[in-house]
């Protein structure tokens, strides 16, 4: 498996649940992360000019983006996206979760 990142966010885009899941298959939580919106970790996840997060929290449709480009201070990253609405019991769009997992051979994710 892959690394892998996989976090959840708010309608607000504060992020609400936060792991790193490694090639041994440990999750580890990174509770710094909580509260904080999601693009002063990640860079916003663009797909059709709109940030793919607001687009599935407005729509309530999932969203995967395979080899999106994230910029970052080793180079370029590739990593495949999947983006999908959370549900709360009355069916309300209240959250999106997450899944970053690199597509290429990178030692970041």
């Amino acid at each position: 498996m892959m690394n892998s990142i996989k976090f959840t966010v708010n309608k607000d885009l504060e992020i609400t649940a936060f792991s790193l899941l490694q090639d041994d298959v440990r999750e580890k939580t990174q509770d710094d992360f909580l509260g904080i919106p999601y693009n002063h970790v990640f860079p916003k996840i663009i797909d059709d000019d709109r940030d793919a997060i607001e687009k599935v929290l407005s729509d309530g449709l999932p969203i995967v983006i395979n080899d999106y480009r994230f910029a970052s201070f080793f180079g370029e990253i590739m990593v495949n996206i999947s983006v999908r609405p959370v549900h709360d019991e009355a069916r309300n769009v209240v959250g999106a979760e997450v899944l970053l997992e690199h597509s290429n051979d990178c030692s970041v994710l």
